[in-house]
């Protein structure tokens, strides 16, 4: 590989960047967090030249891993970094729920990238493990509020940075037992430095840049989930440009094709993901269901790029439904449904990327349509500055000159 070492860091850190911000604004939680995973999964792959299906499972990997910080609450940890009294403790506790969501998003991903060098049973019973262990931190730790970093006296809000975090050590230590896990340690680490970086360093911006009263165009606290996911996205690649020479083209190109059903059977699962979510009444739901749905694409690896890029556009269009807004549930059925045909057809990992990146836009443009969303975003000047980032990712996607 050819490629510079600053691409592989302007890459990804941009697309997460855009995706971050796009996650805070359209879908939210661990599914509009599988924004930014999707993203930066795909730029690695085009970096790599990971191609066909096995970019797919990748995708799906990097969706699901980074999906699973979504599922921290943090807005209460924020408030608490605005007071003098409790700041110091309210940006450790960003710092300390970014780490986590780095340290299970890279080595989720990096098994993904690593896909035919496990054993399905081992990376099954990984993420089996990472389940039980998350409940476990979440029972020991979390539900009691032994450490606790949200407001303990104004509607206390349920954390789970432990479980996560104790669910995350226990996937790669099983992957440690089983075989060569330095790859997935390696994107851990740097996940977690990233993660630990960028969420503390973009909440001190925020605290900062509301004390000065100066407006930053898109909100402070938009500032601060962009920088978040740039230096989460710059780790990641950082660990990517390590490891190229292991990692690039590690699979052979294999020819794609999922027939008619299989897209349909896609957008079913990607529209029927909501009420089977709500059925696990659980504060850490999404671990198990991001497990189900990785252990599927272990067994059905076709399905992988259904639940990268369906599932995911699946998660903001809903957005749109969900906001009361003037949107029919009919468009969401047609946009959705065109979505998994075109995942579902052999196209280019750079076409699939550029489909959900700019379908992701166009979703946050239709919400500028709310008035309430409009006011409380700097609507204008946020669409305009994803727009502009999604160019500029856009324009990195090239192919490099120096490959010819």
């Amino acid at each position: 590989m050819q490629t510079s070492r600053l691409h592989f860091l302007l890459l990804p850190a941009f697309a997460m960047s855009v995706g971050w911000g796009l996650r805070g604004f359209i879908g939210g939680g661990p599914l509009g967090a599988m924004i930014p995973g999707a993203l930066v999964a795909l730029t690695i792959c085009i970096l790599l030249e990971r191609k066909g299906s096995d970019a797919g499972v990748i995708a799906a990997f990097g969706a699901v891993g980074v999906g699973l910080g979504g599922q921290e609450t943090y807005g209460q940890t924020i408030g608490l970094s605005f007071v003098p009294e409790t700041q110091i403790w309210g940006l450790a506790g960003l710092a300390l729920k970014g780490m986590v969501w780095g340290l299970a998003g890279g080595a989720i991903l990096a098994v993904g990238l690593q896909i035919r060098q496990w054993a399905r049973r081992d990376v099954a019973i990984a993420l089996a493990l990472l389940a039980a262990a998350t409940h476990l931190g979440w029972k020991l730790v979390n539900e009691p509020k032994l450490i606790y970093f949200s407001n303990l006296y104004d509607r206390p809000r349920a954390e789970l940075w432990a479980g996560l975090l104790l669910g995350g050590v226990a996937f790669l230590a099983c992957l440690l037992t089983r075989g060569d896990a330095r790859i997935p340690v390696s994107f851990g680490v740097y996940g977690a430095i990233g993660g630990f970086v960028g969420f503390g360093l973009g909440g001190w911006i925020q605290v900062i840049g509301r004390a000065s009263g100066l407006e930053s165009g898109v909100g402070w606290w938009k500032v601060m989930e962009f920088t978040f996911g740039f230096l989460f996205g710059l780790a990641l690649g950082a660990c990517a440009y390590r490891w190229r020479e292991t990692l690039s083209g590690a699979a052979p190109e294999e020819a794609e094709s999922l027939s008619w059903a299989g897209a349909v059977a896609g957008m079913a699962a990607a529209l029927a993901l909501y009420p089977f979510y709500a059925i696990f009444e659980l504060r850490w739901n999404y671990t198990l269901v991001g497990a189900l749905l990785l252990g599927v694409v272990l067994v059905w690896p076709r399905i992988a790029w259904h639940v990268a890029i369906t599932f995911t556009f699946a998660a903001f269009a809903y957005d749109l439904v969900k906001a009361k807004t003037y949107i029919p549930w009919v468009l969401v059925l047609v946009t959705t449904a065109i979505v998994a045909w075109l995942a579902a057809r052999p196209l280019s990992v750079n076409a699939k990327t550029l489909l959900l990146l700019w379908t992701a836009i166009a979703v946050a443009g239709a919400k500028l349509y709310l008035p309430k969303e409009a006011e409380a975003f700097h609507a204008v000047t946020l669409q305009g500055t994803f727009t502009a980032m999604a160019i500029i990712v856009t324009v990195l996607m090239r192919p490099n000159p120096s490959q010819g």
